[in-house]
């Protein structure tokens, strides 16, 4: 504490004698498009198709948004959300212009107060040619941010942003040292994770974030990493500002490979580990994804339509389908058995099927007190090593399907019980 008291006193000192203080025209341009979107920190990119808590940076420039999406390309705000340009707090200064580079629809609603836009109909989902910009002016000087309301029906979807801006810092905070010692990973699903080191030479409370939690999930406190599934996550730790240290950030780089090991008994599947819209590709996992008319897809859903927990699998009508493969059967050590497969859906008339010679799959069964649950004795002859499992709507509507379950119901001990057949069989 000493120590930190009389630094700070030689700094104050050293401001006072070199007159530090100053005042300076500064710009900054946040580009999605392209190489420069290596440029950016992303703190939180968002979500797909929703929107979620988004936070990215460049420079002294803080771009936030609770209902927005970032990706190499395009940022998009989403119907009821809000995006803020904001001064980092280690700057002492005020935003003069900003200017927005348009993808599609403009939807905000103009920002009132004393700035003023050169948009002529804010807040009417009016099309825009890509490329188009919105410029937002104010001469007062105390506006540190600028946060416009999304509030039309539609997204608005942006590819730069500019910023003008005055710095008149004083310079008195240092700039810690902050680094792990590495920044490249790649691992597969389901491996354990040893966080690299890292390195700090300030005093502020360190907090840690994941870009994609879905893939690798971080402990806010001690930085522990779990692999969750694959994809890419950018790991980042957060050391607040203090009355000595500027606040500083360091990231590193988890790319998650999918896992080439087989499913096994017992497999379930409900979905959770997947984000709205997105084709899950966990291991072992295809798809039939457009119906016979090209339109509705395969494709994760944050609904309960099945009769389990939100999100679901909507399977596509018209023989858009769901396969899981290549389940071992391994711990059967090479028995005949029944299997018990349980399932939710909104549509009886689901069909499920198997490839596997000898395989015979019963017909559902409703449950008495669910009635959105099912169930299908699935009979595998011996010597059955792995098994797939093909979930197809045939009729003309979509099926949602959730909390699929397949588990040993009993090892058939009599061979002359095991039933021999072909595949594809329900």
């Amino acid at each position: 504490m000493k120590y930190n008291y009389l630094r700070m006193m030689l700094l104050g000192m050293l401001v006072m004698l070199c007159g530090t203080s100053f005042a300076e025209d500064k710009t900054e341009t946040i580009d999605l498009v392209g190489n420069a979107w290596d440029n950016i920190t992303v703190t939180a990119g968002g979500t797909s198709s929703t929107g979620g808590n988004m936070n990215i940076s460049q420079g002294d420039i803080v771009v936030t948004s609770g209902l927005g999406y970032a990706k190499k390309g395009e940022m998009s705000i989403y119907k009821n959300g809000s995006l803020t340009i904001a001064l980092s707090e280690n700057v002492t200064g005020y935003i003069t212009k900003v200017v927005l580079t348009l993808t599609n629809s403009y939807n905000f609603d103009e920002p009132g107060g004393d700035w003023t836009s050169d948009y002529s109909t804010p807040g009417t989902s009016a099309k825009v040619a890509k490329g188009e910009t919105e410029t937002f002016t104010t001469t007062a000087t105390d506006k540190t941010s600028l946060t416009l309301d999304n509030k039309a029906s539609g997204k608005t979807g942006i590819s730069k942003i500019y910023v003008e801006y005055v710095s008149a810092s004083t310079s008195t905070l240092l700039t810690p040292a902050m680094s792990f010692s590495e920044t490249e990973f790649t691992v597969t699903e389901g491996d354990d994770f040893t966080p690299p080191t890292l390195s700090y030479d300030g005093d502020g409370a360190i907090t840690y974030s994941s870009s994609a939690p879905k893939v690798a999930s971080v402990n806010e406190t001690t930085g522990e990493v779990e692999i969750i599934s694959a994809g890419n996550a950018t790991i980042i730790a957060t050391a607040a500002k203090t009355d000595i240290y500027k606040s500083a950030t360091a990231s590193y780089n988890i790319t998650v490979n999918l896992s080439t090991a087989a499913l096994s008994l017992p497999w379930t599947e409900d979905w959770s580990k997947y984000d709205v819209n997105e084709v899950p590709s966990k291991k072992n996992y295809n798809y039939s994804e457009e119906n016979g008319d090209g339109n509705s897809t395969t494709k994760i859903y944050e609904q309960n339509t099945a009769g389990g927990t939100s999100p679901e699998l909507l399977v596509a009508k018209s023989n858009g389908s769901f396969t899981a493969s290549n389940i071992s059967l391994a711990s059967l050590e090479n028995k005949a058995a029944k299997l018990i497969l349980t399932y939710h859906t909104n549509q009886g008339g689901m069909s499920v099927s198997t490839t596997v010679e000898g395989v015979v799959i019963a017909d559902a069964v409703k449950d008495e007190t669910d009635e959105k649950l099912y169930t299908r004795e699935i009979t595998v002859p011996t010597n059955t090593a792995t098994l797939d499992i093909t979930f197809m709507m045939t009729s003309a509507s979509n099926g949602r399907i959730d909390d699929i379950s397949l588990t040993l119901g009993e090892i058939i001990e009599d061979e002359e019980d095991t039933v021999t057949g072909s595949g594809n069989r329900e």
